[in-house]
């Protein structure tokens, strides 16, 4: 079974560096979309930056990340900003970032689970100084790492951090035959095409299924084989 769609696996496989933005509300599967990213793209050096979830419990959700310890680095991000003093200056928290990212040299896949939940308790100012920081990240880290950039938000609503990264995922609950299910929606994706923008999945068992669309890999084959008729077709008339 498919596990991410194919339009996300072109964004994020090239290695040029790429950032995406995964939007939805609590319970929609964000978290889980993104485990998935990092076991299929975080290759040996990856950084899940943790701060609603303290990191047992994530183990004892994703009992697979076990598996992946080595290559996976947990880290409870709300432990770096408990007091005033790790914000000494306005570029802190990227320097903060920047010293655990040389210590797991260079990660292939950084994610940040919630950047907004990092603000929660704190004054205005800090809000301002982190939320630049991010926006810093975004436009400087992921090219310049060549690493997929992972942003988790609980906001829907459109906010400057949209118009900047390279991709965005919106994930909502939807009812289907009054049953309840949950939807991935394909919003942008910069520099891949995207033939499919809806996708239903499903979180059983703590992995992150989604349910490939049949039609769209038909019309898929379909083009392809059109664009190899007319390339036939072409090529006999050249001859004539």
């Amino acid at each position: 079974m498919n596990r991410i769609p194919r339009e996300l696996k072109d964004a994020l496989s090239p290695g040029a560096g790429y950032s995406l933005l995964i939007k939805g509300e609590p319970g929609t599967g964000k978290t889980m979309l993104a485990f998935e990213i990092l076991n299929e793209f975080g290759g040996k050096n990856a950084i899940y930056l943790s701060s609603r979830v303290a990191l047992h419990a994530l183990y004892n959700q994703f009992p697979w990340l076990e598996e992946r310890k080595d290559s996976v680095t947990l880290i409870d991000a709300t432990r770096l900003f408990i007091s005033s003093r790790a914000f000494p200056r306005a570029r802190s928290f990227s320097e903060i970032l920047h010293a655990k990212m040389e210590e797991v040299e260079q990660p292939a896949t950084l994610v940040i689970d919630s950047w907004e939940a990092l603000t929660a308790e704190e004054k205005e100012q800090k809000i301002e100084v982190l939320e630049a920081a991010i926006t810093d990240m975004v436009k400087h880290y992921a090219t310049e790492y060549k690493m997929n950039l992972i942003l988790i938000s609980e906001r829907t609503e459109t906010t400057p951090l949209d118009y900047i990264v390279d991709g965005i995922i919106e994930m909502s609950r939807i009812t289907v035959d009054y049953r309840r299910a949950r939807e991935m929606l394909l919003k942008k994706l910069r520099g891949v095409r995207i033939d499919q923008h809806k996708y239903g999945f499903t979180l059983d068992g703590g992995r992150f299924p989604c349910f490939w669309s049949l039609r769209a890999e038909e019309n898929r084959e379909a083009e392809k084989n059109s664009r190899c008729a007319q390339y036939r077709d072409t090529s006999l008339d050249g001859r004539g």
